[in-house]
């Protein structure tokens, strides 16, 4: 959800960390946020070419997404041993990830005898690169649950719900709103404030998950909030100074 709210130039940064971010394409990263000192250490996509650990120079958004799945994600486990190191290098070297299976198989250094084998281990690899390209989020101009990427023209949409699940508009948008829970569909209980559970609407910093690991960020378009004032938290005047 916030990799699309970025995508949309909805929000400058997002705090969180969860490396999966990168993955999911947000382009500018905030780890380590220290509440004390206002500091954090940013990741911005456009200088990744800088990375003296890995050969990222000229590397391509898909070229990315498959080293980072290659090496083991929050879909899919990693090959015996491929860490990111020898991810970077099998992807540079095949580029097309047909052929770097083709490549390792021909190899023979690395089996998916623990993934049930290559067809099956490429599947889920398949079904892991959808799911960081195409997830089902939230959208607010539309105001209905849309891909977070548009889908291929190839794939059949009615077999998606590994993808997040089909939801009509109106159940959405009260899950977004906070007035019902997302499990059960029942309403949530009003608290003595008469607020509910999405009491904190208007405050700067919003929260969210985005592959199971919390995350905040920084919006462009939030409303004054007596909230906004606290210490640690991005206001207008209070962005973060990257280290």
């Amino acid at each position: 959800q916030l990799a699309f709210m970025a995508h949309k130039k909805e929000l400058d940064v997002v705090l969180t960390e969860d490396s999966d971010l990168l993955a999911y394409g947000v382009d500018r990263v905030l780890f380590k946020w220290d509440r004390d000192t206002h500091e954090g250490e940013e990741i911005n996509r456009r200088n990744l070419g800088a990375c003296d650990k890995l050969d990222l120079v000229g590397m391509c958004p898909d070229d990315f997404l498959n080293m980072c799945i290659l090496s083991g994600c929050d879909y899919l486990d990693s090959l015996p041993g491929m860490g990111i190191v020898t991810a970077n290098k099998h992807v540079r070297k095949y580029r097309d990830m047909t052929r770097l299976f083709r490549g390792l198989k021909f190899e023979g250094k690395v089996n998916a005898r623990a993934h049930g084998g290559w067809k099956v281990y490429e599947e889920r690899f398949k079904l892991a690169r959808m799911t960081f390209k195409h997830a089902r989020v939230w959208s607010t101009a539309e105001e209905r649950v849309v891909h977070l990427n548009a889908l291929p023209a190839t794939v059949d949409a009615r077999k998606l719900d590994y993808l997040g699940p089909p939801m009509d508009p109106q159940t959405a948008r009260s899950i977004i709103l906070g007035h019902i829970n997302p499990h059960t569909k029942e309403p949530f209980e009003i608290g003595g404030d008469g607020a509910g559970a999405a009491g904190a609407a208007g405050v700067r910093v919003s929260t969210g998950s985005s592959s199971g690991g919390g995350s905040s960020s920084s919006r462009r378009d939030a409303s004054s909030s007596s909230e906004a004032a606290k210490p640690g938290w991005l206001g207008d005047g209070g962005h973060p100074r990257p280290r």
